[in-house]
């Protein structure tokens, strides 16, 4: 049951991939993109959340050069950098929330989405640390989110549900990937739920 499981979310990847592909408009990319198959180069940007690494397992195992496809893949350490090359029309493609593309259409990028690949309901989280146990216990904590991201939303909507602004704790805008790496050096941590909201990727 698990194999058949997996096996079925491999494939639907793989024709979602291909399908994603094939329906991206070419658009002018750097320089720096190398050739994994045939065909114009497409440059397609993601970064780090969990949903979006199967884009590297793909390169790694050679699927776009075996599909006959030139695709290159650009990893960002900042979430919100992707969206704006995205923007700025320096990728093809970028792995991002339906959120942030809603913001980036709404701003007047010409945006299309090709590909859903995750969705999830109120797995968004404010890690804490010890001693730290509902939302107003924040007031005048350091809290880390990358600013104008829908994280920095939820936790936003966190804060206004307890009563509470961003003016009432010390907001640290710090990319998503130096966010955890410096909260991982905290000792002890535990989790505090974020007010849920549909999130698609």
């Amino acid at each position: 049951m698990k194999f058949r499981r997996w096996f079925l979310l491999g494939a639907v990847f793989l024709l979602s991939l291909l399908i994603s592909v094939g329906c991206a408009q070419n658009a002018p990319t750097g320089g720096n993109a190398a050739s994994n198959g045939g065909g114009e180069s497409i440059e397609i940007g993601f970064s780090a959340w969990p949903g979006w690494f199967p884009w590297q397992v793909a390169t790694e195992e050679g699927l776009f050069a075996k599909n006959n496809v030139n695709v290159q893949m650009k990893w960002f350490d900042g979430y919100l950098d992707s969206i704006n090359a995205l923007t700025a029309r320096q990728l093809d493609g970028n792995s991002q929330t339906l959120n942030d593309t809603l913001s980036s259409v709404s701003a007047g990028a010409d945006l299309v989405v090709v590909l859903t690949n995750d969705n999830s309901t109120g797995n968004d989280k404010i890690i804490v640390a010890e001693g730290i146990n509902t939302i107003e216990d924040l007031r005048g904590k350091k809290v880390a989110a990358e600013e104008g991201t829908v994280d920095h939303f939820l936790l936003l909507l966190g804060l206004e549900k307890a009563g509470m602004t961003q003016a009432d704790i010390d907001f640290q805008p710090l990319e998503t990937g130096a966010a955890a790496a410096a909260l991982s050096r905290v000792r002890w941590m535990r989790s505090a739920c974020l007010p849920r909201s549909p999130r698609r990727h």
